[in-house]
């Protein structure tokens, strides 16, 4: 990994979530794009360290030998409203 690594705290942490809330509402109201919370991908080593692997694992979706799990704990078919 390259580049600085930081982490904001207190009033920066707040300071760049309003900013990333606002830039997201301009965007999906003013400019017609469509938010997308998409499942996160892990690697079976980092469900395994974490302690996710073995016991959940029929809970979750498999993709091309990944394991996937969804942020909001729904299935990804389940995140997307049809039509």
């Amino acid at each position: 990994m390259q580049g600085p690594i930081y982490a904001l705290f207190g009033l920066g942490a707040v300071l760049e979530r309003a900013l990333i809330n606002f830039m997201l509402d301009l965007h999906t109201r003013e400019h017609g794009y469509l938010e997308v919370l998409p499942p996160f991908m892990v690697n079976r080593v980092a469900m395994t360290g974490t302690g996710q692997l073995p016991n959940l694992e029929e809970d979750l979706f498999k993709v091309e030998g990944r394991i996937t799990f969804s942020s909001n704990g729904r299935g990804a078919g389940d995140q997307y409203p049809p039509g």
